[in-house]
């Protein structure tokens, strides 16, 4: 790992990073040294570049080197941007699953290459395998995915056991509470169907803790240092099992291979001069484990504003797999995004490269720790590609289409820089009402009811039961830091719930309530809130009215709008406007009637009331 010194020459393996230090720097690049960035970042060395290991450092490493040759100056003394965050490994990174009779095992399966983790807590057992769930603890086998939501709610069930087609792995496989599940491939799923009735051992070790990391980045210094252009593509994946590594190809040594190549037109192009403002290169880390609020991004984002009024952010993500060629180019709501997608837009239309401009969904990447950002990549459908599989590799790739986007992209950024468009709005963290991006950024945090109650100021005494677990998807300000300066803990003094912008309420029957926030006094929040409600299908042409509980109407989505059939309710005052959505656990073809019957049977409306009443006032008291 390299240490706080800017000179990377004394990496300590040398063997490992074979770089071209008299690259040409031209359109006729040799693919060759796009072909070597490729091979090292999927190389054994790289082991899957999964956060907190060695393999992931190595590819850290590499890419420093790679911004040095380039030429491109340190952000900081180094190329690394240090952090800590959590990391949860196996430990002995091996899981055991055997078939027994009696004490005697008869066979046994291996992790990695016959199973593969979905959810995981610290188990060691014994259990009878079953088909259908039983009145004491066992292992349940299903090939119906869509039961896995249901037996998860049943306390007998101790492991599910999962048929799946590909040993799909996640980033993020810890969360206490949760049922273990794990997934097998068809002949090994047909296998212990013949081995039902006999006892499952299955034994796994977890251990979680702070864990050193880093982006690596490095710069273009512009004329104004006040606002930057950020180019990033995420350089983890999720790691190897024994012999098995998730290489990781397409997601994303793809995108780290752009933004090389992207560095490399616009450092030639500005070798003499300077661009009218900063553009920084950043490889992030711990993108796989975004989703649970500790992405490299995050960090960055709190960095970069601490240094710049102004961002706005290009994110390079899963490009080039030969069964697509159109780049979906994904902007976040806001207008300097939607521009900045259309000037790229015009540039590959004119380069005879498909391109299709969409508004951000559901598509979760490192842009979306940014107010301005566009998120380029060619993965159509997450659930039908590759990615996160060991076939995910070299071979999956146009490197000559990849060359070509990282080539035209810079050609892009270098002719039409004077027309891309930052936000107006002041980047300051103390503004009320400011987006995530504009202050330290909390996402997904789990709270229980008592550390909710402490970070923000507030009671909850209208939960009756700590059962609940609190799950802060956004907030304006960093909370519960594991290791918190002292800024941060002046800052969280004075926090409450107007820092807060969506939370749910994670319920032990797996049904969620979810609240979020908009400030009717910020023209931005408003219109971010007619977005939502169209784009998730909560336009009133989409609802259907439910029933009325005290003072409130429920409404539920129609099935062609959203197939979840939330249900949903608007609470508001003159500062704030209370979005509600109730997500239940019923079957897919559930009647209008048995949605209302289970909301009335199974959902606390008191929690709704007294949150909603405590997210009014709080927009009310803002105002005085």
């Amino acid at each position: 790992m390299l240490s706080g010194c800017s000179d990377v020459s004394n990496i300590k393996n040398p063997n490992s990073l074979e770089l071209s230090e008299n690259m040409e720097l031209s359109e006729n690049i040799e693919l060759s040294q796009l072909e070597k960035d490729m091979d090292f970042l999927t190389s054994d060395q790289c082991e899957g570049r999964r956060a907190g290991t060695l393999g992931n450092e190595l590819a850290g490493e590499y890419i420093a080197e790679r911004f040095e040759i380039l030429g491109l100056q340190p952000l900081e003394q180094d190329y690394k941007i240090p952090y800590t965050n959590k990391t949860v490994n196996l430990v002995s990174n091996e899981i055991i699953l055997e078939i027994l009779d009696e004490d005697i095992t008869i066979d046994e399966f291996e992790y990695g290459s016959d199973f593969i983790e979905v959810f995981l807590n610290n188990a060691d057992f014994s259990l009878p395998l079953v088909l259908s769930p039983i009145d004491t603890d066992c292992v349940m086998l299903t090939e119906d995915d869509s039961k896995s939501l249901e037996l998860s709610k049943n306390p007998y069930v101790k492991l599910i056991i999962k048929k799946n087609e590909k040993l799909v792995r996640g980033g993020d496989f810890y969360h206490a509470g949760r049922t273990s599940q794990i997934k097998v491939l068809p002949e090994v799923y047909s296998k212990l169907l013949k081995y039902a009735g006999k006892n499952v051992r299955f034994k796994t070790e977890i251990e979680e803790k702070n864990t050193a990391k880093g982006n690596i980045a490095g710069a273009i210094e512009g004329e104004d240092s006040s606002k930057v252009l950020l180019i990033s593509a995420h350089f983890d994946h999720v790691g190897k099992i024994g012999d098995m590594i998730w290489r990781g190809a397409l997601d994303n040594a793809s995108g780290v291979c752009a933004l090389l190549r992207t560095a490399q037109v616009l450092a030639e192009y500005y070798k003499d001069s300077k661009p009218p403002y900063d553009i920084v290169f950043c490889a992030f880390n711990s993108e796989e484990t975004l989703s649970s609020g500790d992405g490299g991004s995050i960090y960055f984002s709190s960095f970069l504003n601490e240094k710049y009024h102004a961002i706005l952010n290009i994110n390079l993500d899963c490009i080039g797999n030969k069964d697509n060629d159109i780049l979906l180019l994904q902007y976040n709501d806001s207008k300097a995004s939607k521009s900045l997608g259309n000037i790229i837009s015009e540039a590959l239309q004119k380069a005879d490269i498909k391109s299709q401009l969409i508004k951000s969904g559901e598509y979760i990447s490192d842009h979306q720790s940014f107010h301005d950002a566009l998120c380029i990549s060619t993965i159509k459908d997450v659930a039908t590609s590759n990615i996160h599989t060991v076939d995910d590799t070299q071979e999956m790739i146009d490197m000559e289409y990849l060359e070509t986007v990282g080539y035209q992209l810079g050609e892009c950024i270098f002719n039409r820089i004077g027309d891309l468009e930052f936000s107006t709005e002041d980047n300051s963290r103390d503004q009320a009402g400011s987006n995530q991006a504009n202050s330290k950024i909390v996402m997904a945090k789990d709270l229980t009811v008592k550390e909710f109650e402490e970070a923000y100021h507030c009671k909850l005494d209208f939960i009756d039961s700590d059962s609940i677990i609190i799950h802060v998807a956004s907030s304006n300000r960093s909370i519960l830091s594991e290791q918190p300066n002292e800024k941060q803990i002046t800052d969280q003094k004075d926090m409450t719930l107007w820092d807060v912008r969506s939370l749910s309420f994670m319920l032990k029957s797996l049904d969620s309530i979810h609240f979020a926030t908009y400030d009717k006094s910020n023209s931005y929040e408003v219109m971010a809130y007619e977005a939502d409600a169209k784009q998730n299908g909560f336009a009133k042409e989409n609802l259907t009215y439910l029933l009325r509980d005290g003072e409130a109407d429920y409404y539920i989505t129609n099935e062609e709008s959203n197939s979840n059939r939330v249900i949903c309710m608007i609470a508001e005052n003159d500062f704030f406007l209370v979005h509600v959505t109730v997500s239940l656990q019923v079957s897919s073809d559930a009647s209008l009637e048995d949605y209302k019957k289970y909301f009335q049977d199974n959902i606390n409306t008191e929690y709704i009331n007294g949150m909603v009443k405590l997210l009014l006032d709080e927009g009310g008291k803002q105002d005085e």
